[in-house]
């Protein structure tokens, strides 16, 4: 049984996304031919961000073709606490409403809060980001958008675009390396959670 990590990843499947409105095709297929495969890996997705870029390697993996809606959803999660620690760690401020909002998603992702409950957390951090906005905090401001962009329904565009906002406001080389290792993690944990229930 190979896991999440091994999945497949064709060059064919990367042309049907349309992978030639972000990235040159030849420079995937010069990656691969480096290191003489035909197919890629969400593994090797992660390994390459330094070539394409993390944002690359999101844009690639990111999809239900190839994780499940509620490991991307979790991963948002895990995004949002990160980016929520960092705002807290430069005494930006946070309304309660805006972590709320990942602890409402997490009920949500393991079926414990109707949908109703779950889209009333997020117009509640909706509210509050557009309060937090008035405050002239870029900080505080990029962290709630960070937070109501995870509220997303739809996991692959709450993950990337969740993302993409991060980077703009974390401005840490170490960022986006943490975030890939993070992403790597949780991953593995399915993996082996699958393996030690076979």
């Amino acid at each position: 049984m190979s896991g999440l990590l091994d999945q497949p990843i064709t060059f064919d499947q990367l042309l049907s996304w349309d992978v030639r409105k972000h990235y040159d095709p030849e420079k995937i297929q010069r990656i691969l031919n480096k290191r003489q495969l035909t197919d890629a890996t969400v593994a090797l997705a992660l390994d390459v961000h330094a070539a394409i870029g993390a944002c690359g390697s999101f844009w690639v993996i990111m999809r239900e073709e190839l994780l499940p809606a509620w490991l991307i959803h979790r991963m948002s999660v895990d995004l949002g606490r990160t980016v929520l620690d960092y705002a807290r760690e430069h005494n930006a401020y946070i309304d309660f409403r805006t972590p709320q909002l990942l602890d409402k998603k997490e009920l949500w992702i393991e079926s414990a809060l109707s949908l109703g409950d779950y889209r009333l957390a997020v117009r509640r951090a909706e509210e509050a980001r557009m309060l937090v906005g008035e405050l002239n905090d870029a900080l505080a401001s990029g962290a709630a958008d960070v937070i109501c962009h995870i509220g997303r329904e739809d996991a692959r565009s709450a993950f990337r675009t969740a993302f993409e906002l991060a980077k703009k406001i974390v401005q840490t080389p170490e960022f986006e390396h943490r975030i890939i290792d993070d992403v790597r993690r949780r991953i593995a944990a399915v993996d082996n959670e699958r393996l030690a229930a076979v």
